[in-house]
C-alpha cells in the first residue's frame, strides 16, 4: 500500500500478516476470534493503526461515490422482449457470409458429381481394356520362369564375350 493519501500524506502499510484482514475488520465480516486478536494487535502496533485509518478513509470515499452515483435503474419490463426481437431480426437478416456458404455447397455438389462421373468412366474403360479370357498354359509359364540353358563357352574368348555382352547366349 505504498502511495499517497490525499488528506494525510503517504499511505501506511500494516504488518504483512494483518494487512489483508483490515478491510474485513472494517466491514465487520471478520470472525469474532480473529477480530479480537486484530483489535489487541491494533492497540500495540502504530503501523497497523495508521493503515486501518487509511483503509477507513478509503472505504468512506467509496461509499460517498456510490451514494452520489445512485443505484442503477432496473430494466424496463419490456427489455427482454425487445432484446429477443432484435436477436430474431438479426438472424432473419442473415450474415454477410450466407452467399459464400451457398456457393460453397453448390461447388461441393458439382465436384462430387464430376468425381462420380470420372470414376464411372474409369471403371468402364478398365473393364473394356481387359481381355475376355486369359488362358495360361504350363509351357508358357515354363518359358517365362526357366530360361533356355546356355551352352558352356568353348574358348576363352567366348567366356569373355558372355560376361561382356548380355545377349551373347541368345545368338
Amino acid at each position: 500500500m505504498n502511495g499517497m493519501n490525499a488528506q494525510s500524506g503517504p499511505l501506511h502499510s500494516a504488518c504483512g500478516s494483518n494487512e489483508y484482514l483490515l478491510e474485513d475488520y472494517l466491514a465487520g465480516t471478520l470472525p469474532s476470534g480473529e477480530s479480537e486478536k486484530l483489535a489487541r494487535h491494533l492497540t500495540a502496533c502504530d503501523d497497523c493503526r495508521l493503515a486501518l485509518a487509511d483503509a477507513e478513509s478509503g472505504s468512506r470515499v467509496f461509499r460517498l461515490a456510490g451514494s452520489l452515483a445512485g443505484s442503477p435503474p432496473d430494466p424496463h419490463p419490456a427489455f427482454a422482449r425487445v432484446v429477443m426481437a432484435r436477436i430474431r431480426e438479426h438472424r432473419e437478416a442473415g450474415s454477410v457470409w450466407n452467399p459464400f456458404v451457398a456457393l460453397a455447397w453448390k461447388f461441393a455438389a458439382t465436384a462430387t458429381l464430376a468425381l462420380l462421373i470420372m470414376v464411372t468412366y474409369a471403371v468402364s474403360r478398365a473393364d473394356e481394356a481387359q481381355p475376355e479370357s486369359t488362358t495360361v498354359t504350363q509351357s508358357a509359364v515354363r518359358d517365362i520362369f526357366s530360361p533356355v540353358p546356355a551352352r558352356p563357352p568353348d574358348t576363352r574368348d567366348e567366356a569373355i564375350l558372355m560376361v561382356v555382352e548380355p545377349n551373347y547366349a541368345n545368338r
